[in-house]
């Protein structure tokens, strides 16, 4: 069974309308003392946790010019959601154009870190940066990485750098409702719970005519003339497991009445190394169980497992829809996308030198307007190929 019970009552996974339903049952926690996070930005740091495909990126729109307040607004609601939300021990890092790679740091105590000032910070930092991510997605727990930008320099940043983030959002500071003094951290949605839908998420299942869909999706994105995209391997993981999740919390599907004691016992003795392996491989020599026997091959190799070997039998197996797809797309690949300028073509590209490209786009940044311009001709374009492809 899960190790922490959680202080509210949480909805079963699969239940008629289990985000909304999950959403209130936050809300009505007297920890938050009458404060109701954005469900939007929540649900998208419970995608980000079930899929652990790369961190969250939050967008900050720069409405009147000044984008200081806005950032730390949402930085201070960022932090509050996985501290008083997911009970994520969360830090935070603040780096600029002076900062160097000794600022960047991460506790392994944390299981969070809110970044801000990265858009501004050079490379040194930067590279600091993912290695520091590298080594922690070792570690037993990886942790959430999330990164506050200003929306209007969003265009500046390499791309093995959105490539650690696997979702993003577009927040205005002023819907965002910050949290008042007094907010006490607790797991509300606790680890376990969320470990559990990451397990369901293992037997969440595309059917090969939607995979095509969603290849094609990625192609046509990656052809577009008037969009340049950075979809690397990780970048299509990351979609193909936000479809998923998007399945999982989104859409319903039936669970046996007994479905939480087999999936713990499934995580227990297939899912880990545990008791059972080391078991087995006292009677087999080590060949057949254990970590890296062959009984591990299989999963380790890709294959889905049978739903009723990990929720128990009596439920069909569930599988990912077309409007799974189009409610992650923009999620999982706006971030990695920017208008196309004219002279940014592939020949351009090919001859021209990093100094001229950076000249190229830096001429076409910096105002408000143009950053919310630029924007909607992403999203435009993005809901385009959802209708076309």
């Amino acid at each position: 069974m899960a190790a922490h019970t959680p202080p509210i009552a949480l909805p079963t996974p699969g239940s008629a309308g289990f985000s909304p339903a999950l959403v209130r049952a936050v809300y009505a926690a007297p920890s938050l003392r009458g404060w109701q996070p954005d469900g939007t930005l929540l649900a998208v740091f419970l995608l980000a946790l079930v899929a652990r495909r790369g961190g969250v990126l939050i967008d900050v729109v720069r409405e009147h010019g000044y984008p200081l307040p806005g950032v730390n607004r949402v930085m201070r609601t960022a932090v509050a959601l996985a501290e008083c939300v997911f009970g994520l021990e969360t830090r935070t890092i603040h780096v600029a154009a002076h900062s160097t790679a000794a600022d960047v740091s991460f506790e392994p105590r944390a299981a969070c870190f809110v970044v801000t000032g990265l858009e501004d910070a050079p490379p040194p930092v930067l590279v600091k940066l993912r290695n520091e991510v590298a080594s922690a997605n070792k570690w037993v727990r990886p942790p959430l990485l999330v990164w506050v930008r200003s929306e209007d320099k969003a265009d500046d940043s390499p791309p093995w750098l959105i490539d650690l983030f696997a979702c993003s959002i577009v927040v205005v500071p002023e819907d965002i409702d910050p949290p008042p003094a007094g907010v006490e951290s607790a797991a509300l949605i606790p680890p376990d719970y969320v470990a559990d839908l990451r397990t369901l998420l293992e037997i969440t299942h595309v059917h090969p005519p939607l995979e095509v869909h969603i290849s094609n999706l990625v192609a046509a994105l990656s052809l577009h003339p008037a969009l340049a995209s950075s979809i690397s391997a990780r970048a299509e993981e990351a979609l193909n497991r936000l479809i998923r999740a998007q399945r999982l919390l989104a859409s319903p599907f039936d669970l046996p009445p007994n479905w939480e004691d087999n999936l713990h016992t499934w995580q227990h003795e297939v899912g880990n190394p545990n008791a059972a392996a080391r078991r087995q491989v006292k009677a087999t020599g080590g060949l057949s169980g254990g970590p890296g026997g062959v009984d591990t091959w299989a999963r380790r190799a890709g294959e889905v497992p049978r739903t009723a070997a990990v929720v128990g039998p009596g439920c069909d197996e569930w599988y990912c829809l077309p409007e799974n797809v189009a409610g992650a797309w923009a999620l999982a690949v706006r971030h990695r996308v920017r208008v196309r300028e004219p002279g940014q073509g592939a020949l351009y590209q090919l001859n021209g030198t990093a100094r001229e490209r950076a000249a190229k786009v830096s001429k076409h940044e910096g105002s408000v307007k143009e950053a919310a311009g630029r924007r909607r001709e992403v999203d435009q374009a993005l809901e385009e190929l959802l209708l076309t492809v």
